[in-house]
């Protein structure tokens, strides 16, 4: 997996480019951390359209694209705080994740039902 992280108008160090990734690795879970060919963007922000007499805004987006699939998971999460927009980010990533798992054992399990449904009754033609 290759991890990418972009800062736009923020001093860059050490102390937050490891806690994005103890984020980010934590969201994730193994399978997905060792596949090769999985590329994830992380863009971390502080936003100027704020006035200056106020607290800026700090945006995290996430841009995941899995070696196997096409589709991009994105998720964007805005707040006052910057970890906390992080750590908002990364626990949508692992909701988003998730989910899509829930789906698709879902999808697996009616289509196993809808196999075993369409199998004739073996019982029935060796009573007959």
């Amino acid at each position: 997996m290759q991890i990418d992280i972009y800062y736009r108008n923020i001093e860059r160090s050490e102390s937050l480019e490891s806690f994005i990734l103890e984020k980010i690795n934590s969201a994730l879970d193994e399978g997905m951390r060792t596949q090769e060919g999985t590329f994830l963007t992380v863009r971390v922000e502080k936003e100027r359209e704020r006035m200056d007499n106020r607290k800026p805004n700090f945006s995290c987006e996430i841009l995941l694209k899995p070696a196997n699939r096409r589709s991009v998971t994105k998720i964007r999460k805005v707040d006052e705080d910057f970890h906390k927009a992080v750590h908002h980010a990364a626990l949508s990533l692992r909701g988003v994740k998730s989910r899509k798992r829930d789906m698709r054992k879902q999808i697996a399990r009616r289509s196993a039902y809808q196999a075993k449904r369409d199998l004739p009754n073996l019982y029935e033609d060796w009573v007959a």
